[in-house]
């Protein structure tokens, strides 16, 4: 009967087929070939298991940092992973089943092999999927805000009585909006700052949101400020009110418990227009303002007021002291002491007033400059200046009054053409001071750089400027508002500025507007459409007009009449064109158009800009850089990076550039090559620019690279950044120093530059070493990432010396064919100064080390190793000491880092004995054949703080004896607790 069941499903199984050329064997693949089948499953399934487990790896490290969670699409993944284990399993019994009949049945073959075949396509597409690119997890520090760096808190007994009342007030569940006022250069933003750190560090908020305001804030630009801080996209410049409101509204319901700090407010606004929900005791919301005026504390119905008061007299009169440097590095006679303190007391007991005058006065002993300083202070017109800054607005004028110079007075005041609150950049603030010649003539750009630092200490040694740092953690500078009000009403009363900032503007200024005796204008973050008509400002040397996104025309005559202009900044503007006027700026030394992405070409009559110092065309439209270029013969400053549009640049300018001193084209689509045949510039050019120091570029192929390096130009530049190849590497952050980035093919590679600081390798697939001649130079070299190279076996084929001595750190990332870092033995000084050791997804690797190499790496800090699937150990004892039964001490002496991760197969770190006595912090995650760790009570990490893993692991770790065990695991406890 069984027989005839088997015969009739054949039978069954070949009828429909029979008529269909291929698909017959198709069909009886199924039947021959089940098991293969079956196997190829299998395999897909353990490479899915892999990337799961990679997954679960990083979401467990996660798991150890409070603001990060895992998206939706990544846990979706890995519900639909887990529902694919179990389908797997069903298949895999119904294959064992059909495999054991004596007897098979094709029909049931057939049907069960095309049900793997599907399978497997499923999940070879399922495993693509969970690639990723964007990254597993959601950083909510974003959402939950930041902690902000704040100075410290002047007067001990004032600030920290007002701290906790702000915070019990914060606390008290029947207060939602809180005030807190004082007169300006109190300290209420440093105080802000302190209870906003203290709020991140609590866990009885859900996100704490701080937003700057300003004298000039309008409703809309609080609320697009507030989106910002929401980390919003851009309200629709059409976008009403009321609709910026709805959805600022949505935003705040969805985050449900927070507190909101409105920094500096000076008008007040219902809560329901801003698009704020009034606290209450249902949605524990909280909202915080600071202001200088009373009024606005009562027009937005806070519950409790906190006045920041003056200093008591012991305070200021402390600060004081700190400040000038009593007691310290000078000491005073009785009669001076008695002077100072009156100085002191001119102050105000203001603390902004203190810290100014206090700087202008530090370390001076001589009775005479105090008697002076006193007289001045005292002799302070109060009448000068409307409201209440009056006398503050006095004592910050003494020290602007007592700088050394005029030229540093200047500098200053230089300053007040940006926003309030803004973070200066310094390399830009360096390019307008030079370019408006406030700092002298230099014969170089390091040169007005090292100048403008000393003034710029200086100005933060007077505290009236402020050292700050950008969203990248790059140093910046800032003024505090008080100082910069100050500074414009310096200006005004000569009638020499005009600053109007992010107020809104959406007009063109008309003709009035611009006064004769303008010397500089800044027209920043506003609306302003078209700029009209031919102002008439012969003394106007600065014109800064960036973030006006509405900006698309200029008038054909705007510029006719400004020649004395030096500095011209239309950043990120929607210039489309550039009027033929712009040459008669016959004095323009600066000129910055980054970020006009519509900006498609320069006006013929560019060339006339003879005296154009900067020229930073960075991320704009251009398509040409035409041969006129060549005439701007002073050009020391050349910014083309992210040009994505350039695809001809003029053979000859670069010939011409001989004052060149910074190139960037970074990201461009133009790329330098060795020859050409249609009139474009060459690599050959750039050896011309004798004074060039800072060239960052990428090279057409590696026959360019080859023929820049073989002229030998590189060894005049200080810095450089060089590409070569289709794919910039993500995995190497290269800061520019003197770092190259190769990927495709390195074949043929004969030589690099010598000074060459950072190297990256990525996809180079025809090579199965580093060329020895290529590294035998490198002797600079501290970085170095190789990364996706399939064919790589080794770093080194054979014993050469000399190679990668100076090495820090070492990337090696996704090299299936990688056996070990070298195919003979290490030669003394290899390696010698490498400091960080990361390995990432090279299946091929059994062991990482062996004893006899470590003794070549001793300055090791930090390994990390994670995805190598076929790792065993780590450190392996020398054949000849394992032959013989001997034990190595193995010593890592400087060894501070340990992070192991997914290494399935890991059976040892270390057999012989392991001392680590830098040890400080050691990660295991899904290395579940690894049951011992390498130490005992004669070898303890005694500088340990941090041991973590997971937890079923950590249950079945063998230890030597149970003092061992209870000093590592309260490690795990404690970080487990974390």
């Amino acid at each position: 009967m069984e027989i005839a069941g088997v015969v009739a499903g054949l039978l069954n199984f070949l009828s429909p087929v029979s008529s269909v050329p291929g698909e017959l064997s198709r069909q009886f693949k199924h039947v021959t070939r089940l098991n293969d089948e079956a196997d190829r499953l299998r395999s897909r399934m353990r490479e899915l298991n892999s990337r799961e487990n990679d997954i679960r790896s990083e979401l467990e490290i996660a798991e150890l940092t409070r603001w990060k969670k895992p998206k939706s699409e990544v846990q979706l993944w890995l519900v639909n992973v887990q529902q694919m284990k179990a389908e797997v399993e069903t298949i895999e019994s119904q294959v064992d089943k059909e495999l054991n009949r004596c007897i098979p049945n094709c029909f049931s073959r057939v049907r069960l092999g095309k049900k793997i075949v599907k399978k497997t396509r499923k999940i070879e597409k399922h495993k693509e999927s969970g690639r990723f690119p964007e990254g597993l997890l959601l950083d909510l520090s974003a959402e939950h805000g930041k902690m902000l760096s704040a100075a410290k808190l002047i007067g001990e007994t004032t600030a920290k009585r007002n701290l906790e009342v702000i915070w019990e007030s914060l606390m008290d569940d029947d207060l939602g909006k809180i005030g807190v006022y004082g007169m300006g250069g109190v300290g209420k933003t440093t105080l802000m700052m302190h209870v906003n750190n203290r709020l991140m560090q609590s866990n009885s908020i859900g996100s704490v949101i701080w937003v700057t305001a300003s004298k000039a804030l309008e409703l809309q630009k609080l609320q697009s400020d507030i989106a910002r801080a929401l980390k919003l996209d851009p309200f629709p410049d059409d976008e009403d009110e009321t609709g910026r409101a709805a959805k600022l509204l949505e935003t705040f319901r969805r985050r449900k418990k927070f507190v909101l700090i409105l920094d500096d407010m000076w008008t007040s606004y219902p809560l329901y227009k801003i698009g704020v929900p009034e606290p209450s005791r249902s949605n524990c919301c909280k909202i915080v303002l600071t202001t200088r005026l009373l009024e606005v504390c009562r027009g937005m119905e806070v519950q409790r007021v906190v006045k920041v008061n003056l200093l008591s007299e012991e305070e200021a009169w402390n600060l004081f002291r700190d400040r000038v440097g009593l007691g310290c590095s000078i000491v005073l006679g009785p009669e001076a002491d008695k002077i100072a303190k009156l100085v002191a007391a001119e102050c105000g007991r203001l603390p902004l007033a203190i810290v100014t005058v206090g700087a202008a006065m530090r370390e001076v002993e001589d009775i005479r400059e105090w008697r002076t300083a006193l007289l001045e202070l005292r002799r302070s017109s109060k009448n000068e200046i409307k409201g209440i800054e009056t006398e503050v607005f006095e004592r910050l004028k003494f020290s602007y009054s007592r700088l050394r110079n005029d030229m540093v007075r200047e500098c200053f005041l230089y300053c007040a053409l940006f926003p309030d609150n803004y973070r200066i950049d310094l390399s830009e603030l360096i390019e307008y001071w030079a370019a408006e010649g406030l700092i002298g003539d230099f014969p170089n750009r390091e040169a007005e750089k090292d100048k403008c630092c000393v003034i710029i200490n200086e100005l933060k040694n007077a505290c009236l400027l402020e050292t700050a740092f950008n969203e990248n953690s790059a140093e910046c500078i800032k003024m505090h508002d008080m100082v910069r009000d100050m500074a414009i009403h310096i200006t005004r009363a000569q009638n020499r500025f005009m600053v109007k900032l992010g107020i809104g503007l959406n007009k063109p200024l008309q003709g009035e507007e611009w006064s004769k005796n303008f010397e500089r204008i800044s027209l920043m973050k506003n609306n302003i459409p078209v700029f009209l008509g031919e102002p008439r400002c012969p003394k106007l040397t600065t014109l800064l007009v960036q973030e006006n996104h509405a900006l698309k025309n200029i008038s054909s005559y705007f510029f006719c009449h400004l020649a004395a202009l030096k500095v011209l900044d239309m950043s990120r503007t929607g210039l489309e064109v550039l009027p033929e006027s712009i040459s008669h700026l016959i004095n323009l030394r600066s000129l910055v158009l980054r970020d006009c992405t519509r900006l498609k070409k320069l006006p013929s009559s560019f060339e006339k800009l003879k005296d154009l110092i900067v020229l930073n065309l960075s991320n704009t439209g251009i398509e040409i850089l035409p041969s006129e270029m060549g005439n701007l013969r002073n050009l020391r400053n050349l910014n083309l990076s992210q040009t994505k549009n350039l695809n001809h640049v003029a053979g000859g300018i670069f010939s011409k550039l001989s004052l060149l001193e910074y190139l960037s084209m970074h990201g461009s689509r133009w790329r330098w090559p060795a020859r050409s045949d249609n009139e474009e510039a060459t690599i050959e050019e750039l050896t011309f620019c004798a004074h060039l120091v800072s060239l960052n570029i990428e090279f057409l192929d590696l026959e360019a690279l080859e023929s820049y390096v073989n002229s030998g130009h590189w060894r005049v530049l200080k810095e450089f950044h060089f590409r070569v190849g289709s794919e910039i590497s993500t995995l190497f952050h290269a800061q520019l120093k003197r770092s190259i980035e190769i990927s495709n093919r390195l074949g043929g590679v004969s030589s690099l530059p010598k000074n060459t600081l950072e190297l990256s390798i990525k996809d180079c697939h025809d090579i199965t070493h580093m060329p020895p001649v290529m590294l035998m130079d490198l002797n600079q070299l501290t970085d170095c990432s190789l990364s996706r190279c399939n064919q790589l076996e080794y770093i080194f084929a054979g014993k050469h010396r000399n190679l990668l001595e100076s090495l820090e750190s070492l990337w090696l990332w996704e090299l299936p064919n990688l056996k070990a870092f070298c195919k003979e033995k290490f030669l003394p000084g290899t390696f010698e100064n490498l400091k960080a050791l990361t390995v990432y997804d090279c299946s091929s690797l059994k062991s990482l080390f062996s004893t006899q190499m470590l003794l070549q790496l001793q300055s090791l800090e930090k390994i990390e190793i994670c995805s190598c699937l076929s790792m065993e150990e780590i450190i392996i004892s020398d054949e000849k000491d394992a032959y013989i039964g001997k034990a190595n001490v193995v010593i890592l002496p400087k060894l501070k880092s340990l992070h192991l991760d997914y290494l399935p197969n890991l059976k040892a770190i270390c057999r012989d004995i392991l001392i680590c006595c830098s040890l400080s912090s050691v990660v295991i995650l899904e290395c579940q054949m690894l049951k011992k760790l390498p130490f005992s009570s004669l070898n303890l990490p005694e500088s340990l703080q941090n041991f973590a893993g997971a937890t079923s692991w950590l249950a079945k770790l063998e230890w030597d004896d149970d003092c061992v065990k209870r000093y590592f695991m309260k490690f795990a406890q404690r970080a487990a607790d974390n």
